[in-house]
C-alpha cells in the first residue's frame, strides 16, 4: 500500500484539491410586475425565476398607486406559497393619463408630468420596503398619439421618461430609456414617431419585431424576457 507523507502545508493544499465542489445553495425568488396593458400582454418576465404580474388593461401611475398595497399582499402570498423570497419589482407605464381619450392624440401639461413624478416616487418608495430593488422600464412611444414626424424630443413619452428619469433612490432604482428604440431615425441627429412599424395596427402595442427591437437596446435588462422568446 502506498503512503503519502506531506508537511501539513502540502497536506492541506492536497485535501483542498480533492475535495468534491458544493452545489450552490437554490435562491428562488418570484419577481412582481406592474403595469399597462403593454406589460401585460408582453410576458414580461424573468428569464430564470417565476414572476408575479399585476399588471392589468388601462393602468395609470394613479391606480397603481391605489392597488398598491394590495398587489403587494398578493405577490407575497404567492411568494411565501411557493417558498421564494421576494426579489424585484418590474413597473412599465406607458403613460395612458398622457392621451386623450377620445382622440387618442397625445395632451399634457407640466402639472400633469408634475403630478406623475409625485406618484411615481411614492410608489418606488413603498416597493423599496419589501422589494430588494425596483427597475422601471421607460414609457414607448405611441404612434396612434402623435402625428406622423414628430420628433422624438417633444412626444408624451419622452417627456413622460425625463420624469422618470429624474426620481433617484440611489442604486436601489433603475430607470431604463428603453422607448427610443421604437423610433424611426429621420435625420443625421434626429428620430421621430414614422408610421406603426414594429407596432400592431392599433400604434399602442409592440408587435414580434418590436420586442425583438427592445430586448436588443443596451437598456433592455439581459434577465428579463418579453414576447414569445
Amino acid at each position: 500500500m502506498e503512503v503519502i507523507c506531506l508537511q501539513n502545508d502540502e497536506a492541506d493544499q492536497w485535501f483542498a484539491e480533492q475535495a468534491v465542489p458544493l452545489e450552490p445553495v437554490p435562491d428562488p425568488r418570484m419577481h412582481l410586475v406592474l403595469g399597462d396593458s403593454v406589460a401585460r400582454r408582453s410576458g414580461l418576465r424573468s428569464a430564470k425565476d417565476s414572476t408575479c404580474n399585476r399588471a392589468c388593461e388601462g393602468a395609470t401611475w394613479l391606480t397603481v398607486l391605489s392597488n398598491l398595497e394590495t398587489d403587494i399582499s398578493a405577490w407575497q402570498v404567492a411568494a411565501a406559497a411557493n417558498g421564494e423570497r421576494l426579489g424585484s419589482a418590474l413597473i412599465w407605464l406607458n403613460g395612458a393619463e398622457l392621451y386623450t381619450r377620445y382622440t387618442q392624440m397625445s395632451s399634457f401639461s407640466a402639472e400633469e408630468l408634475s403630478s406623475i413624478g409625485e406618484r411615481a416616487t411614492r410608489v418606488i418608495g413603498r416597493l423599496l420596503n419589501v422589494a430588494e430593488n425596483v427597475c422601471v422600464l421607460g414609457p414607448l412611444p405611441r404612434p396612434a398619439g402623435e402625428l406622423l414626424g414628430t420628433p422624438w424630443q417633444i412626444t408624451a413619452a419622452y417627456h413622460h421618461e425625463r420624469t422618470l428619469m429624474r426620481i433617484d433612490f440611489g442604486d436601489r432604482l433603475k430607470c431604463l430609456p428603453i422607448g427610443r428604440s421604437l423610433v424611426r431615425k429621420m435625420g443625421r441627429h434626429e428620430r421621430g414617431i414614422w408610421g406603426v412599424e414594429h407596432f400592431f395596427l392599433d400604434g399602442v402595442h409592440p408587435s414580434p419585431s418590436g420586442y425583438v427591437k427592445l430586448t436588443a437596446s443596451d437598456y433592455f435588462p439581459k434577465w428579463l424576457k418579453v414576447g414569445d422568446e
